[in-house]
């Protein structure tokens, strides 16, 4: 669809019996605008693609996390966390999408809050009081990271991982929710060759595996068995920095890294991560969802939408777009349904919507071609068509007759005669047909 320069009316290339409603084609998505009234840090869509769960916030004392519905862009719910210092930037969901665990810390201490899609709190664990951690291991100035992650585990329970910056050790164990209890003891683990500005980016489960990887801004990752929580492997992946990431397909790690976008797998002979991709040159916020099968990366300029391989996890650049809603972030839920964008430390987040759920045809012809046979000519960008005794060819893009002729038949005066079936040869020259009489009379 392109728009004239000398008009106002829209121009389609192409088939011109699509030109009379050119004027559906303008605005093909329906945009909403959710006013958040403070600034976005974080936002989820839930795997049912239902609702987004947003994390505002207005200064380092004041956090909320709100949940708006993506279909009538109500708020649903809203919890207030107030304190001196607090850092939280990550929410994780159950499998259904209807449990929510964050977690976060306040100047030093830990806690995960654990709520439903209604908002009902289920759970606040003080983790530095479960652990008997010291309120030393304090947030970072310039990071929305709070040095604690959480994520679920089969079950429903929680993997949950703490670290202590100045002590350079994480703690871990497995936790649940609906009794409120430890499932193992807490486990201790160096984290060795690091500074004090080290943290862990965010905690996975891998389905695949079994167990849980928290990688850390640094580049090291901690590799947890959920079953037995004190087989514990630390490896330093790489060298390079790490932030936002994702986990493809339970088996796979793609991770932003200062001007370049890295893809990580274990490695089958020595079982330890490897970098076999880079993006280079790509600045920007990387996003995927379990159940999709492409990541986006949203640049200032630019929004690159890549098909993932599932076999070999590669990468492949299938679109690219302006990024004209000037975002920071774009996402889409598991089932495509609603596209969210938003722009980091601002507030507010737009939601698009297809405007129609249906393909859209117009007739190129008045004429009936009931009882009519064809046959695609892919060599010729062409197909056939026959009708009675007549047989056309025509053109596949503006769908013009490029030739057409009759079939003699022994008595011009039988008009029941007909061409019952047509075949076309392999190197598409040559074209047969079988006439007769249709005897078969519809009820």
């Amino acid at each position: 669809m392109t728009r004239s320069k000398l008009s106002d009316e829209t121009h389609i290339e192409g088939l011109e019996q699509f030109n009379k409603y050119g004027e559906l084609f303008q605005d093909l998505t329906l945009r909403a605008f959710i006013d958040t009234e403070m600034d976005v840090v974080q936002v989820i869509i839930t795997y049912d693609s239902k609702k987004c769960v947003a994390i505002i916030n207005d200064k380092d004392e004041h956090f909320e996390v709100v949940g708006y519905s993506l279909t009538k862009h109500n708020q649903i719910f809203r919890r207030v966390y107030d304190g001196t210092y607090i850092k939280m930037n990550n929410i994780e969901q159950s499998d259904d999408g209807t449990i929510y665990a964050i977690a976060y810390q306040d100047n030093g201490q830990f806690y995960v809050n654990v709520i439903d899609d209604t908002g009902k709190e289920h759970d606040l664990l003080d983790v530095s009081q479960l652990l008997h951690l010291d309120a030393q291991s304090k947030p970072i100035t310039g990071f929305w990271e709070p040095l604690i992650t959480a994520v679920f585990i089969p079950g429903g329970d929680l993997f949950i991982n703490a670290y202590h910056r100045l002590q350079k050790k994480s703690y871990h164990f497995t936790y649940s929710y609906k009794t409120q209890k430890a499932l193992c003891q807490p486990m201790i683990n160096e984290i060795k060759d690091c500074t004090p500005l080290n943290f862990p980016i965010k905690s996975f489960y891998s389905q695949h595996s079994g167990d849980c990887y928290t990688f850390y801004r640094q580049g090291h990752c901690v590799t947890v068995n959920t079953q037995n929580p004190d087989q514990i492997k630390t490896e330093k992946i790489t060298t390079d920095d790490l932030g936002t990431m994702y986990l493809l397909f339970d088996q796979a790690l793609v991770t932003r890294s200062s001007s370049s976008i890295l893809f990580f797998k274990i490695d089958e002979e020595t079982g330890e991560w490897k970098k076999f991709h880079t993006l280079p040159k790509t600045r920007g916020q990387i996003y995927f969802i379990r159940g999709n099968i492409r990541i986006q990366v949203t640049t200032d300029e630019k929004v690159y939408f890549y098909l993932i391989d599932k076999e070999t996890f590669m990468p492949s650049l299938e679109n690219c777009m302006n990024n004209f809603m000037q975002c920071s972030q774009m996402m889409f839920g598991t089932r495509v349904r609603y596209s969210i964008t938003f722009k980091a430390n601002q507030p507010g987040i737009h939601v698009y919507t297809r405007k129609y759920y249906h393909n859209f045809k117009v007739a190129i012809t008045n004429k009936n071609f009931e009882g009519a046979v064809g046959s695609n000519l892919t060599s010729m960008n062409a197909y056939v068509m026959a009708e009675k005794t007549q047989i056309g060819i025509y053109d596949q893009h503006n769908f013009n007759l490029k030739q057409t002729w009759s079939i003699p038949t022994k008595t011009q005066l039988n008009s029941d005669i007909e061409i019952l079936f047509m075949t076309v040869s392999a190197d598409e020259q040559r074209i047969g047909v079988a006439l007769g009489r249709k005897l078969i009379k519809d009820k």
